[in-house]
């Protein structure tokens, strides 16, 4: 029963997963699956039902395999659960204290274990992906594949669009808006230029200052620049861009979002 519910959960919860652990992650798509994840789960607390008739099923299945093969007549699979012995309390004389109920051992399943395997998942969803949803909303803005829809005339963001972003970042969110709209119409042409003339100034001084608190994570970004196969289209490949036209656009706060 327990190999059920676990695989109930692996089945519902595999798609989300490899999607997150995508390299070229696309966060639209992921919100979107994390979401539907967390409302798969919330129906499936109440689908204890069908997994106990799978499960019943399959064992009766398997038993009727195992009497069709040889030497396998001491091996049973049970599908109904254990007895819970009843447990009788000592009592002295006068004392009136009830001896511990019968309890149904199916209930019990779905309850302390079942339920309790759902909820502690839809807790982790919640605590570590849907705290983070409007940052999540927000980065998907900062994906290549989508400034074809920043690029149209008049387009106009949502209300409520990158605040949250720029309140990390700590600057204004009109000026995220208008550069993200900006950097998006140059883009296409941005990342075509030769990886080694938009890197050649990296040894300024806002480099030199900027290289002293970089991370590993950072290195890795800017060697992108010069893979021959680069995608061009998720924000990995968008960062380096940004990193190398610090110097030669007034746009900083372009380089500090994708920072972020």
């Amino acid at each position: 029963m327990i190999a059920y519910v676990y695989q109930s959960l692996f089945v519902l919860s595999s798609t989300a997963s490899s999607c997150i652990q995508s390299k070229k992650l696309n966060y639209t798509q992921v919100y979107k699956l994390l979401h539907n994840l967390k409302e798969k789960l919330i129906e499936g607390v109440n689908n204890f039902e069908i997994i106990f008739i799978r499960t019943t099923e399959f064992i009766e299945y398997l038993q009727t395999i195992l009497e069709k093969m040889d030497g396998t007549d001491n091996i049973f699979w049970s599908s109904t659960f254990t007895k819970k012995k009843k447990r009788f309390k000592k009592k002295i004389s006068g004392e009136l204290i009830a001896d511990e109920k019968l309890v149904d051992e199916k209930k019990w399943f779905e309850v302390e274990v079942y339920k309790d395997l759902y909820n502690n998942v839809l807790a982790k969803l919640s605590n570590r992906y849907m705290i983070n949803e409007d940052v999540i909303q927000n980065a998907a803005f900062f994906y290549p594949r989508t400034f074809s829809q920043l690029k149209t005339p008049g387009f106009m963001f949502p209300e409520g669009s990158l605040s949250k972003i720029a309140s990390m970042a700590n600057v204004d969110v009109l000026d995220i808006q208008c550069q993200l709209i900006e950097f998006a119409q140059n883009y296409e042409a941005i990342a075509n230029i030769d990886a080694s003339i938009l890197y050649q100034d990296c040894n300024d001084e806002f480099f030199k200052e900027e290289n002293e608190n970089h991370t590993d994570m950072e290195d890795d970004l800017k060697c992108a620049l010069f893979e021959k196969n680069r995608c061009k289209s998720c924000i990995s490949c968008a960062f380096p861009y940004v990193y190398t036209l610090v110097t030669h656009t007034p746009n900083y706060n372009d380089y500090i979002r994708y920072k972020r």
